[in-house]
């Protein structure tokens, strides 16, 4: 797997700025995970780099940028999930034929070029220690998947605070990006006034 071109590491920098900006404007836009999920996703494909149809390993067609993508353990069984992964559409096979067999879940590919991770905490979300313990648990699951699957992908993990601000930086990792925007004050004042 080649290195992640600087073309996708900005504009996946990019996407995430403009949700952590949305967010801290209307920050009640994201009432579940998957409207902070479905967000990034949408900000994701307003760049060219990561909407683009290219042709797949088995010659049919797709776009880098996946959602829900599972993974197989060690075990042959799909083991985890990540919320959003940007793959490397010249290693993805979409169709069974005489050259390529496709796994139980429907699709297959070489390896991912971004593996992205994301968390909200609601207002009436869990405790400071059980959010952070969560938050180590997706850490944990990406340290293996860097192992298992491709050592060159870039990890980003996105967290959203509703609750409070919290101290985070015991959470931070060498190889995996932490975004990390709670909700102030001047939050809740802004859109109450809208």
């Amino acid at each position: 797997m080649p290195e992640v071109s600087n073309t996708i590491k900005e504009a996946v920098e990019r996407a995430i700025q403009r949700v952590e900006l949305r967010f801290n404007r209307h920050s009640h836009i994201f009432l579940t995970e998957d409207d902070l999920r479905c967000n990034l996703f949408s900000e994701l494909l307003k760049e060219d780099v990561l909407s683009s149809v290219r042709r797949t390993q088995d010659q049919s067609c797709s776009i880098p940028i996946h959602s829900e993508v599972r993974w197989y353990g060690e075990n042959g069984k799909l083991k985890n999930r990540s919320d959003l992964v940007i793959l490397d559409v010249a290693q993805l096979i979409t169709s069974n034929n005489d050259l390529f067999r496709l796994p139980s879940k429907g699709y297959g590919f070489g390896g991912s070029m971004v593996v992205i991770e994301i968390k909200l905490r609601r207002p009436n979300g869990p405790s400071d220690n059980t959010f952070k313990k969560a938050l180590m648990k997706d850490i944990l699951k990406m340290k293996e998947l860097r192992r298992s699957v491709n050592s060159q992908a870039l990890f980003h993990l996105v967290i959203f605070d509703k609750k409070k601000c919290i101290d985070i930086t015991n959470l931070n990792e060498e190889n995996i990006k932490t975004h990390y925007c709670a909700m102030t004050m001047n939050n809740r004042r802004i859109e109450d006034n809208i």
